[in-house]
């Protein structure tokens, strides 16, 4: 069971982790400076491991869900 404070700071933090990233590309952007998706380009293709690590999790994630959705 997830609680209602638990919820709330997931929540609270998914959102603010998001509203950082978008104020800094905007700030980026607005700099006439490069964006974050090029720097996270740059990341993976550098180490393509590690980019391979991460689709897994996140593909693990996503199957995770789908596949538990009628359980409750």
């Amino acid at each position: 069971m997830v609680s209602r404070l638990g919820f709330a700071i997931l929540v609270g933090s998914t959102v603010g982790a998001l509203l950082v990233v978008a104020i800094t590309e905007f700030v980026l952007i607005a700099c006439k400076k490069k964006p974050l998706g090029h720097y996270v380009n740059e990341f993976m293709v550098h180490y393509p491991w590690f980019a391979g690590v991460l689709a897994l999790v996140f593909g693990a994630m996503v199957a995770h869900f789908f596949l538990n959705i009628t359980h409750g």
